[in-house]
């Protein structure tokens, strides 16, 4: 059975399937007051939230609870894992789709039965809401003829890491451990970030690792070794299965174990909607390479790091697919997912995008340089 664990004593180790989602603390949230939905059927009600308190802020992560009961007696009894909710910005759906009938299942709570309960649903929002606009809940029951009453739907929203502009940060500079994958084959590993991209930090120009960690005494590790630093574009948020990369760059590790950041300079790139950002090392030493440093402070922020990793018997097998994340199936996920809490000593550097009238007078500031220096 192929593993991810822990470096040192304090060894964790998780099954490589059934990844889910944790939650733990987080920077920022809101709490919008609660509404009761009363006859909940399969045709789906959409029932506006009071958005006149929510913080202008940059919000990536949800949690709605609702008071589930029946209304109906059998047959035609709702079951609460009948239950699909939506929640939508205007017509922007931020969790579910893009229609009546593409809403989701509840996370926690729902069972095949009638008896009442109370209902979780909770993860990544598909865009980042930022205050303000129509906000509303789409509650329907997906049993024809049922009907349900969803009482004390309450809705908070949660800020993953607060907005920084430039610089996307979510370590404290030091890293507690390291993670590689145990046995004795060889192994593909790669290592992210995540990000909601910020004002005045579009343009990504640099990214920053830390190698390992301060006394991981991995014998398959030496500075020198080959890097590839990576940077994505995720437009809809979520999980980054479907991240598209934007660029790659080549380098060496330095500064092995020592919480020492490496700048590795990338081509000016523009990202809209998510950031991600990582490495990928091939054909490391199975048992003997962990060279993911790890902060695992308290807070850890839920689902904003990846791994994933492939070998000669994985499927697919190693060398590993940097421009199809999802390819690794369950070999890929969150560190909350595998029983890893924490996030990678990993960290990028934006800028802003110029305006376009600024585009433009820098433009024409250099046709009259020329001109004057042909006088």
């Amino acid at each position: 059975m192929r593993k991810f664990s822990l470096r040192n004593a304090r060894v964790a180790v998780a099954v490589l399937a059934g990844i889910g989602l944790a939650q733990s603390a987080l920077a920022v949230s809101y709490t919008f007051p609660s509404v009761n939905i009363p006859n909940v059927t399969p045709t789906e009600q959409l029932v506006p939230l009071n958005v006149a308190g929510a913080p202008n802020s940059v919000f990536d992560q949800y949690t709605l609870t609702v008071s589930w009961s029946n209304i109906n007696p059998a047959p035609n009894d709702a079951f609460s894992n009948e239950a699909r909710m939506r929640l939508l910005s205007g017509a922007t759906p931020l969790v579910g789709g893009a229609t009546n009938t593409s809403g989701v299942a509840a996370s926690s709570g729902s069972n095949s039965n009638s008896n009442p309960t109370t209902l979780t649903w909770t993860g990544d929002l598909n865009t980042p809401y930022t205050g303000g606009s129509p906000l509303s809940v789409g509650a329907r029951q997906t049993f024809t003829g049922s009907a349900a009453n969803w009482n004390n739907v309450s809705l908070t929203v949660s800020q993953s890491v607060i907005p920084t502009g430039p610089n996307y940060q979510i370590d404290d500079g030091s890293a507690e451990d390291s993670i590689g994958v145990n046995g004795t084959a060889p192994f593909d590993m790669v290592w992210l970030n995540k990000f909601p991209v910020q004002a005045g930090g579009e343009k990504i120009e640099k990214v920053q690792i830390a190698f390992g960690s301060p006394g991981n005494t991995s014998t398959g590790l030496t500075n020198g070794m080959p890097v590839q630093v990576l940077l994505y574009e995720d437009t809809n948020g979520g999980s980054p299965t479907d991240a598209v990369l934007k660029t790659s760059v080549n380098g060496t590790v330095q500064s092995l174990n020592s919480n020492t950041f490496i700048d590795f300079d990338t081509p000016d790139m523009e990202i809209h909607g998510t950031l991600l950002v990582g490495a990928v090392m091939r054909n490391l030493a199975g048992g003997q390479s962990y060279i993911a440093g790890i902060d695992q402070t308290d807070p850890d922020l839920s689902n904003r790091s990846y791994l994933g990793f492939t070998t000669g018997t994985t499927t697919p097998p190693s060398p590993l697919d940097i421009n199809n994340l999802g390819s690794m199936g369950a070999n890929f996920g969150s560190t909350d997912g595998f029983g890893l809490p924490g996030n990678f000593l990993i960290r990028a550097v934006g800028s802003p995008v110029p305006e376009p009238a600024s585009i433009g007078l820098i433009a024409l500031a250099g046709l009259f340089g020329l001109r004057r220096r042909r006088a």
